[in-house]
């Protein structure tokens, strides 16, 4: 695993999502700012996780501590 950010290009890509998800999601789930800001950490991971570099992608544990805590610094390696 590189440790490496998301990069410039999958920023942007996330932040098109983000700037249409009011668009893709159901209306009737009526989302807050918190349920966004939970589907941009989901995002988020799920666009590290699909990196076309492979030691880009993070380990699940990594992951985890992404979507749960919306940071990685508690995992020591």
């Amino acid at each position: 695993m590189s440790g490496k950010a998301i990069g410039g290009d999958e920023r942007l890509r996330s932040r098109k999502w983000l700037q249409k998800l009011a668009q893709i999601l159901d209306p009737r789930m009526s989302p807050s700012a918190f349920d966004f800001k939970e589907i941009e950490k989901v995002l988020n991971v799920a666009l590290t996780c699909t990196s076309s570099f492979p030691t880009n992608r993070p380990y699940m544990r990594k992951c985890l501590l992404l979507v749960v805590f919306g940071t990685s610094s508690m995992l020591t390696e």
